[in-house]
């Protein structure tokens, strides 16, 4: 009995479970109405919304979550999906819906249509004897559930009028990044009646001013970001903008253009964990007080007009994991309790006028380091030779400071960087072997601008190196052993390469197949010898540079892949022939040809060449007579350094 009693049980149970489960694609009649209503206002080039079709359950359409058991809409997330058109905020009249995504799309406006429909807007011939129920109440007001709001990246989206946002009382996430909102000078008082809202994200908004906080009151707010707002007028930073709320966590002010010196009344938010002010005009010296935060992980300070000295407090700060002072006008030395911020991850001091002498002391208790850019300063270094630091960094820049002549040796002990950046250092004597085997090995390396002399015709570059910049130095022998073998597996990933201005000789190899990847090539200024192999045509190049070399023979439009190429400077050699016809590059912006010995007429597709800023073929020997639609491009809008006085030399007795 009491089995059969369990198995009626069962079975109740199990009848329930089914009937809830009947109920999960059941789609609210009025929530689709709503949906179709929006989509009318779409377009889709793509066919990203082909699900939405009056055949299929809403609850089922591309983007549409609903309730399990209700089966109301409570969340369209349609991010990146190519829609453009307009957004019908009659989506908003969605009773529960709770989550809107529409970023990172092609939306031109925001419209507020009657929100009724009378007939289904797509299928209609497939389904004439379906009908739709329309929103009993057109005045509906927005759903009161909406937590979630992002319209951004719709980068030419315009909202004129931000009045319908007081309506979303429950909202938290408002980001409007990337649309244009400056015309409706209310803005911050439409915002400012959102009571629960806690991040709000108005990265390049277009934002012309900065209205008065008096009347705010965000008092949940905890992120804030209003960066990349370039065209606000010039001001300084109001206390009152500080007194919005404490509760902020993250503000985020980079490139807003405010100048003058950083209020006190900042301090009000002792809850900061992130302040960007990089890229505005702040000038005077960075305050001592703000080394009062105690929760701050993130202070970015690059690119203003700070002055005098770092600051000691800041080493009070011990929970500071990132620390960007670079691009100001600060001096003297490093003050040592920088060097007690033990869970520094980044630290970036480069491009001031920094001086001292850094000895492996300052380094002690850096122990967490990843990053560390030190670069265009006055500093002198003074590290013990058997010095093996506590951190491993993955990116260090070095570069335009005084490190020569010779590599530190504890650099050799960081095993983990994937860039390194030791140019213009007054490097001039390597260990050879181990020099070359552990630059030659970081994906992004740059040793130009040095005194480094040496044959390289033994170096191997490994399959993970993307860029390698040795420019400028007095590099000699052949290329061949860089270029066609690889250390490790796999294929190159080799994007950049730039050798150029050292005594290299010998021809080109012809294994560029193996370099598939390659977009730039800066080869100019060396001893160069031949012609371009064939298999130079297998590279997508953005730039070519093979100036000042001694190339000989032909150099036919063939010999290259002209689809992405921007620059080609082949200057200087002995390169013969006619000229290249680069009728297919339609991106090429510098062409320069000049003091070669090619010969015969300009071919009429340079004339094709739109984008053409720079055009040189003086020196060489072409005859016949300029085309006349050259003419028509050298206007000071398209061609900046074209002299066709220079080019009327060329095909007279007089320049022969």
């Amino acid at each position: 009995m009491a089995s059969f009693a369990s198995q009626i049980s069962f079975l109740f149970l199990f009848l329930l479970f089914a009937t809830t489960l009947n109920r999960v694609i059941s789609c609210d009649e009025n929530d689709q109405s709503l949906l179709f209503i929006f989509k009318q206002g779409v377009v889709d080039p793509n066919n990203q919304l082909s699900s939405w079709s009056v055949e299929k359950d809403c609850c089922l359409w591309e983007g549409v979550h609903c309730h399990n058991i209700t089966g109301r809409v409570t969340e369209l997330s349609l991010s990146s999906n190519g829609l453009g058109g307009e957004i019908s905020l009659c989506v908003l009249q969605l009773e529960f819906l709770n989550h809107l995504d529409l970023s990172s799309n092609e939306f031109k406006t925001v419209s507020m249509p009657p929100c009724q429909i009378s007939k289904p807007p797509f299928d209609a011939h497939k389904s004439h004897n379906q009908s739709l129920v329309t929103p009993s109440n057109h005045s509906a007001s927005f759903s009161v559930a909406l937590l979630y709001l992002d319209f951004s990246y719709n980068d030419d989206l315009v909202i004129n009028d931000l009045h319908w946002l007081s309506q979303l009382s429950s909202l938290k996430y408002l980001n409007l990044s990337s649309s244009d909102i400056g015309n409706d000078t209310k803005w911050l008082q439409h915002i400012a009646m959102l009571p629960s809202l806690s991040e709000l994200h108005l990265r390049a908004c277009g934002l012309r001013d900065f209205p008065s906080l008096d009347y705010a009151n965000f008092t949940s707010l905890e992120v804030l970001h209003l960066s990349s707002n370039s065209y606000t007028v010039k001001s300084k930073l109001p206390d009152s903008f500080f007194n919005i709320t404490n509760h902020i966590q993250e503000l985020d002010l980079y490139g807003c253009n405010f100048y003058g010196q950083l209020p006190k009344s900042l301090l009000n938010l002792q809850n900061l964990k992130y302040l960007d002010l990089r890229y505005n005009n702040f000038e005077g010296s960075i305050p001592d007080w703000l080394g009062q935060y105690d929760q701050l992980q993130d202070l970015e300070l690059s690119q203003n007009l700070f002055h005098g000295i770092i600051p000691s407090s800041l080493g009070n700060i011990s929970s500071l994991f990132y620390l960007d002072l670079s691009y100001n006008q600060l001096n003297g030395n490093i003050p040592v309790t920088l060097g007690q911020l033990h869970n520094l991850i980044d630290l970036d001091i480069g491009h001031n006028f920094l001086a001292g002498v850094l000895t492996e002391n300052f380094f002690a208790g850096l122990s967490s380091l990843k990053s560390m850019d030190l670069s265009s300063n006055s500093f002198k270094y003074d590290f013990n030779p058997k010095w093996v630091p506590s951190f491993q960094l993955e990116t260090l820049d070095m570069g335009n400071t005084s490190i020569g002549p010779t590599v530190p040796p504890w650099l050799y002990t960081q095993q983990s960087l994937w860039r390194l950046d030791i140019s213009k250092s007054g490097i001039s004597t390597i260990d050879k072997d181990m020099f070359w085997n552990f630059v030659a090995g970081i994906e992004d390396v740059d040793i130009s601008h040095n005194l480094i002399s040496d044959d390289i015709s033994g170096v191997t570059l490994s399959a993970n190196v993307s860029d390698f910049y040795a420019s400028h130095n007095s590099l000699s022998g052949s290329i061949f052993s860089l270029l066609c073998q690889l250390e490790g597996n796999g294929e190159s990933n080799l994007v950049e390469l730039d050798l150029s201005n050292n005594h290299l000789s010998g021809a080109l190899p012809d294994c560029w197949t193996n370099r598939k990847s390659l977009e730039f090539l800066s080869l100019g200024s060396n001893k160069l010898t031949g012609k371009v192999p064939p298999s130079f045509a297998s590279l997508g190049l953005q730039w070519l540079d093979l100036s000042d070399n001694s190339f000989s023979a032909e150099f036919s439009s063939g010999m290259l892949d002209w689809t992405n190429l921007r620059y080609l400077i082949l200057e200087k050699n002995n390169f013969s022939g006619s000229l290249p016809n680069p009728y297919m590059a339609r991106s090429l912006e510098v062409l320069k040809l000049r003091t070669n010995q090619f010969m015969g007429n300009i071919p009429p597709g340079i004339c094709m060449l739109s984008s053409l800023q720079i055009l040189e073929l003086a020196n060489n020997k072409l005859f016949g007579s300029i085309p006349s639609c050259l003419c028509n491009i050298t206007n000071p809008n398209n061609i900046s350094n074209f002299d066709l006085r220079e080019m009327m030399r060329i095909f007279t007795k007089e320049g022969s």
